[in-house]
């Protein structure tokens, strides 16, 4: 991946006597950044080193950055150096500690890496001097890396024969044994601050920890995975079952739509199996939702209808003259994404258009239908909306992570009872019963149930928007 020439600059620079660096019983090692601690794999964020990486390492890793190998500029250093016969017991580098991408320098000699999946899975993979090894995905959330102390290394080689003097060139390949020499490998890290969400649960430390719990989110794709989880795959599951307990339209909701004028062109975001697109025939009537499921009920039913996220919906801005949006922002679970999705609402809408938002409410009258939950109507009388907080910046900021363990996040509970809550982001039961083997499978939707004035606060954020009735 480099040439001899930088690889000498780099081997000069790093290479130790045995009393410069930190001795372990199968290397020299020595760290910049932040200290590699061995046996469990991680790292102390809060004793960063005065060490940084150093300056010698910057062509090399503008190198990888414009290749694209990497995403981000390490700021973990662990320079290794092996002499003959020595070697590094099999692990796999923390989730929780670092960044997804690691790669390694080999310099001086070669050496053959061990690649274990399970008992039965080893891979060997020869690193030669100056070669780049990168570790993403699975090879670095699921499979153990070492090194086996030893001498020598059985490798493939080449000899070029020719069978006249002038032609017929041609080449063989064969194993040799190869004997190892000092060297010195560079093993670059980005220092990870929010718990892992890989897909490799069984390797994770964060999920592993957690596999019995579900945590509110504090990034975007920790949002998205809860929602694919326990709103997307909970309704494609139980979607028919879903369907055949939403029959009558609320009387708010039809009324709302009734009072509209003919021939008014609806949007129906979140429309489930599209038991509102009938309520007026003489409207123009267009239904969206996330649920595959869902929106095959629809199409057998003759609606005009898409698959869409609430988020970034495929129409055109300044079209509807209304639309309607019912018990869908609950499900996003955290602030920004729901004034995003108010946002979209907004912005497809035309000048003067109305919005008509249901959420479920903390707030229950035990004496009514848990359906009859507070309810925005907007009037939009200019179509021109700047997006205030529409990226989630609260979460992605460094220094919202450093004081964030997984112990301190706030567990979404599992609700008690359907007219009670005991907060107001919680996983709310839907029991499924399969009539045929008389089982019932329990799946959990996740909800944040508003408080009083939270969706007219919400709404207020965006300008140019009238709250006509709550």
């Amino acid at each position: 991946y480099i040439d001899e020439v930088y690889e000498k600059e780099l081997y000069d620079f790093f290479y130790c006597k045995e009393d410069d660096g930190s001795l372990m019983k199968n290397r020299t090692v020595k760290h910049f950044g932040y200290e590699f601690i061995y046996g469990s794999n991680n790292i102390d964020r809060s004793k960063p080193l005065s060490q940084k990486i150093p300056s010698v390492c910057d062509r090399l890793l503008e190198k990888m950055f414009s290749d694209n190998i990497i995403d981000f500029m390490p700021d973990q250093l662990t320079v290794n150096q092996y002499r003959p016969g020595q070697g590094i017991p099999s692990h796999i580098d923390t989730h929780s500690a670092f960044e997804d991408g690691i790669v390694s320098l080999s310099l001086n000699s070669q050496v053959t890496m061990d690649f274990k999946k399970s008992s039965n899975e080893l891979v060997p993979v020869i690193l030669y001097p100056r070669s780049l090894l990168v570790m993403k995905g699975e090879s670095r959330y699921q499979w153990n890396h070492g090194i086996t102390p030893r001498k020598f290394d059985i490798v493939y080689t080449t000899s070029q024969l020719n069978s006249t003097a002038e032609q017929d060139f041609f080449t063989e390949e064969h194993l040799t044994l190869r004997e190892r020499r000092i060297r010195i490998s560079l093993t670059f890290r980005k220092i990870r601050f929010t718990p892992c969400i890989c897909k490799f649960t069984e390797k994770c430390d964060s999920q592993i920890i957690n596999q019995n719990n579900v945590l509110l989110p504090i990034t975007p794709i920790e949002a998205m995975h809860l929602e694919d989880k326990h709103v997307v795959k909970v309704y494609e599951q139980i979607a028919m079952h879903f369907s055949d307990t939403r029959h009558s339209p609320w009387p708010r909701v039809k009324r709302f739509l009734n009072n509209l004028k003919n021939g008014s062109i609806v949007a129906d975001v979140g429309c489930g199996n599209g038991k509102y697109l009938g309520v007026n025939p003489d409207l123009v009537s267009i239904g969206s939702d996330r649920s595959i499921n869902l929106i095959s009920i629809c199409k057998e039913r003759n609606f005009e209808v898409c698959i869409s996220d609430c988020l970034t919906l495929p129409y055109r801005s300044n079209v509807f003259d209304a639309v309607i949006c019912i018990a869908v922002i609950h499900h996003l679970s955290t602030q920004t994404r729901r004034l995003q999705a108010v946002e979209e609402l907004i912005r497809i809408v035309n000048t003067n258009g109305l919005v008509l938002i249901y959420v479920w409410a903390i707030e229950q009258d035990n004496e009514k239908n848990l359906n009859l939950c507070e309810n925005s109507r907007i009037e939009s009388p200019n179509i021109c909306i700047s997006s205030n907080g529409s990226t989630d910046k609260l979460c992605c900021d460094k220094f919202s992570y450093d004081a964030i363990t997984i112990e301190s996040r706030k567990k979404i509970e599992i609700s008690e009872g359907r007219n009670t809550f005991q907060q107001q982001d919680l996983l709310i039961p839907w029991h499924l019963k399969e009539e045929k083997c008389k089982t019932e499978e329990i799946f959990h939707r996740f909800y944040h149930v508003f408080v009083k004035g939270e969706l007219e606060e919400l709404c207020s954020h965006i300008p140019f928007v009238k709250i006509e009735d709550v």
